[in-house]
C-alpha cells in the first residue's frame, strides 16, 4: 500500500508492539523485515524480539491513513495511547536506536561477512585520495594522474614538461625524512621497475636537482 500513515508491528506471542509512521506502508514493512532478518536493525528492542520469536510471530497492520504533514502528530497520539514496548523513544520522530552493544555490533559484522567487493576503479581511488587529503584535484591533475597510472611510457620531452609544471609544488625532503626513508628501505630486494615507476623517479630526481640549483 503506497500511502502515508501510522502502522504497528505486533508480536502475536506476547502482544508487544512497535509503532511507526511512513509514506509507504509496503516499502516500510519490506525494509523492516530485511534489516531484522539480517540482524542489522537499529532498534535493538525490536531486533532482539524478532531474533527470539521469529518472523512468523510478527504482524504488520495499518493503524490509520493520514497526510504526510500530519504523520508525527498522529504517530505521537498512537504512541501515547498504546505505549508500545518496542519503541525506544516515547517521542515520535526521534531517531530510534540506543548506542549499539558489542553483541549487536558483532551481529552486524557477521552479517557483512562474505560480501565480496571488486577492485576499486581509478576514479573511485582518486576520489578517496582527494577526501583523505582534504582537497580536490584540478582536472589537469586528474588527467596527469590517470596517465601516470595507465602504464604508459613517456618521452623525454613529456617528462621535461611534467617536471617543469611540477616545479615549486613539492618541498624537498628534510635530512631526517631522507634518513628515515633510507633506513626503512635497507635490506629490501626489488624486481624491475614498472614504466610508470621509472617515470615518477625521473621526475622526482629532476625536481630535487632543480630545487638544489635554486637553493645554491
Amino acid at each position: 500500500m503506497n500511502c502515508s500513515g501510522i502502522y504497528e508491528i505486533v508480536n502475536s506471542n506476547n502482544g508487544k508492539r512497535y509503532v511507526g509512521s511512513t509514506v509507504s506502508f509496503s516499502k516500510r514493512w519490506w525494509k523492516h523485515k530485511r534489516l531484522l532478518n539480517q540482524k542489522k536493525h537499529s532498534n535493538l528492542y525490536l531486533q532482539r524480539a524478532w531474533s527470539k520469536h521469529g518472523e512468523t510471530a510478527f504482524n504488520f497492520s495499518v493503524v490509520l491513513i493520514c497526510a504526510r504533514n500530519n504523520l508525527l502528530m498522529y504517530e505521537q497520539k498512537v504512541i501515547d495511547a498504546t505505549k508500545p514496548d518496542y519503541n525506544v523513544s516515547p517521542v515520535a520522530g526521534l531517531p530510534h536506536g540506543p548506542v549499539l552493544t558489542e553483541e549487536h555490533k558483532r551481529n552486524i559484522g557477521l552479517g557483512n561477512r562474505g560480501v565480496r567487493r571488486g577492485p576499486l576503479s581509478l576514479e573511485v581511488r582518486m576520489k578517496i585520495s582527494d577526501t583523505n587529503k582534504g582537497k580536490i584535484k584540478s582536472v589537469e591533475t586528474r588527467r596527469r594522474l590517470s596517465i601516470a597510472l595507465s602504464g604508459r611510457t613517456f618521452s623525454p620531452e613529456t617528462l621535461a614538461k611534467m617536471s617543469a609544471s611540477a616545479l615549486g609544488k613539492k618541498r624537498p625532503r628534510s635530512p631526517e625524512h631522507q634518513a628515515a626513508i633510507s633506513a626503512s628501505q635497507r635490506g629490501k630486494t626489488r624486481g624491475p621497475l614498472k614504466p610508470e615507476t621509472r617515470a615518477k623517479l625521473v621526475i622526482s630526481q629532476r625536481l630535487r636537482r632543480e630545487n638544489e640549483r635554486q637553493a645554491a
